[in-house]
């Protein structure tokens, strides 16, 4: 899944499992248990899951989202909330 995420995003390859690696080291850091960090690591590589759902178009755009996107955009917030 974690491929799935970041082969959608041609500028962010790798970073699922960038942050997941920081993320662990921190929590290790913050004294967190082995299965604390290990839970961390992992709702840090999904992190990005929304991705899956969203046109390569609109996440691979360069500049500005156009208004019509933007609504779109708009929409699904309220409808997640």
């Amino acid at each position: 899944m974690v491929n799935a995420i970041d082969a959608k995003d041609r500028y962010t390859h790798g970073h699922s499992s960038r942050v997941a690696e920081y993320s662990r080291k921190i929590a290790q850091k913050k004294g967190m248990s082995r299965t604390e960090c290990e839970t961390v690591y992992y709702m840090a590589l999904l992190h990005d899951v929304g991705k899956i759902g969203i046109a390569e178009s609109i996440i691979n755009k360069e500049g500005k989202l156009t208004a019509a996107v933007s609504l779109v955009d708009g929409l699904w917030e309220k409808r997640v909330r």
